[in-house]
């Protein structure tokens, strides 16, 4: 069986993202918001009569996650998990001064969010020209407001990691536009590629940003994929290599330095060889084929340090990828020794009911959870 999806019309309120699919998303109260609140008010008690380890420097990383992990509620646990993708006004201007909306902070107070995704933008996705976008100084600027309203509004105080689809600049006002991937694609040099994610991942931290959606890592087998620029290619060795050096580019020599980021490799497992060159389609390709050539440059990616993978929303032998469990844990986490965050593109949770594998949100985030998948 093939499943398809419609795009839904322009977003039109908060449960309609751009883009969004033609259901209606579904707003979700926990039956048992009492027991949650207590168990908040509590551990808020217990922080008071036990100051947190996990805000002391002197500490080892291992004895504050450990620490801060004790102390979190299921809720805000839960909301680590989250990347929000605003569809409202993020931020008012007057003059050359920037300050969050209303929408932003609401969304920024109470339980913390793990990501605020790419609200430093600026093109006709996020409807952002350059008039109304944000300078370098200005995004500077709004994302430490951004981090301080987190550890001054949330309980735990977790600063938010701010993402952007960085594959050949950031993306936003002041900052130096880089050849496609495509292009870089057709240089076969990788040095060149770790140069230039080298250029991407210092203007992007001045800004405040922690994690790139990049390198792009399809293989182009079917030129009428509408990405095919955002690609390097047909060729999984050319894929694998230029991907492994834009993660050297982006990471630099330590992620505790100010001038790196994290490579968010997408679209896993990939979307260039999906069947009659649809965006986030069906494949009928079997594993052998699929190892042979759509999931070599993932492994070179992996091995190369990389610490994010986005999952795409196809479909691969019957299995939507964001529940696949053979993809997200037994081959990129168990074969190639994968460490860090997996992490679902645009709806992908809602995407499972979409293929009726999943009857409700709550099934859908389990299978998604239960198969590896850590955000969404």
């Amino acid at each position: 069986m093939r499943y398809r999806y419609r795009r839904g019309s322009p977003a039109s309120g908060p449960d309609q993202g751009r883009g969004a699919y033609s259901f209606r998303v579904p707003q979700c109260v926990p039956s048992n918001l009492g027991q949650i609140n207590k168990e908040a008010n509590d551990q808020m008690q217990s922080d008071v009569e036990n100051p947190p380890v996990y805000k002391d420097p002197v500490c080892s990383i291992e004895e504050r996650v450990e620490d801060l992990l004790s102390r979190m509620t299921v809720e805000e646990k839960i909301g680590q998990l989250r990347d929000e993708l605003p569809d409202y006004k993020l931020w008012e201007k007057q003059g050359n001064d920037v300050d969050l909306s209303p929408g932003l902070k609401k969304i920024l107070t109470g339980v913390a969010i793990g990501q605020l995704g790419i609200f430093l933008r600026a093109d006709p996705f996020s409807r952002y020209t350059a008039e109304s976008a944000l300078t370098a100084r200005q995004a500077a600027e709004l994302s430490n407001k951004v981090q301080k309203h987190v550890i001054e509004h949330t309980r735990p105080g977790i600063p938010v990691l701010i993402t952007n689809d960085n594959n050949h600049c950031h993306l936003g006002l002041d900052s130096t536009i880089l050849p496609s991937v495509f292009s870089m694609g057709c240089t076969w040099n990788r040095d060149l590629q770790k140069a230039a994610g080298r250029v991407i991942a210092v203007e992007s931290r001045s800004r405040g940003e922690t994690v790139a959606y990049a390198p792009d890592l399809d293989v182009i087998r079917d030129p009428r994929i509408g990405r095919s620029d955002q690609n390097y290619g047909e060729d999984p060795y050319l894929v694998g290599q230029l991907g492994a050096a834009m993660v050297r580019g982006l990471y630099g020599t330590s992620l505790d330095s100010d001038s790196s980021m994290i490579a968010m490799l997408r679209a896993y497992p990939g979307v260039g060889d999906t069947d009659g060159g649809h965006d986030f389609g069906e494949t009928s390709r079997g594993m052998i084929e699929m190892q042979e050539n759509i999931l070599r440059p993932w492994g070179d990616a992996v091995r190369a340090g990389a610490e994010g993978v986005m999952v795409e929303r196809s479909i691969y032998d019957g299995i939507p990828a964001p529940c696949h469990k053979y993809l997200m844990t037994d081959l990129l986490r168990d074969e190639w020794g994968f460490k860090g965050i997996t992490m679902g593109d645009a709806w992908d949770v809602l995407y499972l009911i979409r293929c009726r594998v999943a009857g409700s949100v709550r099934e859908a985030a389990a299978m998604a959870l239960k198969a590896g998948l850590d955000m969404n």
